[in-house]
Parts: C-alpha cells; structure tokens; sequence
C-alpha cells in the first residue's frame, strides 16, 4: 500500500505559491555528525526526516515509510505522527542553501523508480521554486548510500536530481 496519488496533491495543492521560510534536517543521532560535516555540499544523505516551512506557518515532514516491502517516501504535517518524540535532532540547512529562502513553490514533480514492484510507489518529490537569482530545485527523495531509490534513508539534494540506485521516473506533476 501507497501513499495515494491524491494524497500528494492534498499536501501540496494549498502550498502552490507560497514561500519557503525554511528547511530543516532532522536526524537520528547517529547520522548527525556526518550531516553536519556535509551541510555545505549539494547532496546530503542521513536516516530522519525533512522539514519544510511555509508562511505562514505550514510545516510539512518528509520521510521515508515501509509499504509492504518496498520503502517510499511519505508526508505528514505533524512530526509525532511520523517519528517517535525526541527521536531525531534538528539541523538547519547552511549558507549554501539560502537561494531556498523566500523562494516560492511552483510546481511538484512526484518519481517512482523502475526497480519498485509497487508502480505507484513515490521515492523522489522534486520540489520546483523561484525566487533570488534563478529557479532553484530541492530533491527530497528517499533512498541509501547517497543515491535515491525505494530505501530508508533520506537523500537530499539542490539544483541536481541525485544519484539514483536506478531509473527515476516521473509520475505526476502538482503545479
């Protein structure tokens, strides 16, 4: 069982046109010294969570859930729904993001990859924005060892679509 297409759209339609205040990271402690250490690249790679903040002040929680035996990535509002309490640290993303701040969400590109059994089973959201001096694009995908795909990890990236374990696939489009 999948997150249901429609469910994207539940998310994301009412964040179409709004700007984003923030990005946090939030990791199980472990992962955390690593994190930190890459903040200042492009691509990172931890087990947790993914906060985005829109104004005013709508959070939306990225993550990976197990459907049946493959792995995929889920959306919720409300982190306790997701995580356990205290269960990951909070990072902020650094000065190599900031073309993301204020940057306004226009369109959302959902992927699938071609090794999933399930073939509605999103892995990457491929989060489009403009805003400062060019559109920028966050990739929040789920995934292992850096590259995206159907894992338990997160993998994060800016302006490049991340390495993939295999073929990404679009498979709907919020704009």
């Amino acid at each position: 069982m999948n997150t249901p297409a429609v469910q994207w759209e539940t998310w994301y339609a009412p964040l179409l046109g709004r700007k984003l205040q923030a990005v946090a990271f939030l990791s199980l402690q472990p992962d955390t010294p690593d994190l930190v250490a890459a903040l200042d690249g492009r691509l990172l790679d931890f087990n947790g969570a993914t906060q985005l903040v829109f104004e005013p002040d709508d959070n939306l929680y990225l993550t990976w859930a197990q459907f049946g035996f493959e792995f995929g990535l889920f959306a919720g509002n409300c982190l306790q729904d997701l995580w356990r309490p205290h269960a990951l640290d909070t990072i902020h993303r650094s000065a190599g993001w900031d073309n993301l701040e204020n940057a306004t969400l226009r369109s959302v590109g959902f992927y699938g990859c071609d090794v999933a059994q399930d073939a509605d089973l999103i892995v990457a959201a491929a989060h489009r924005f403009d805003g400062g001096p060019s559109p920028v694009t966050l990739w929040v995908s789920t995934g292992f060892n850096g590259k995206a795909g159907a894992g338990d990890d997160m993998v994060v990236s800016l302006d490049a679509e991340p390495p993939a374990e295999s073929s990404l696939t679009l498979k709907r489009t919020v704009q």
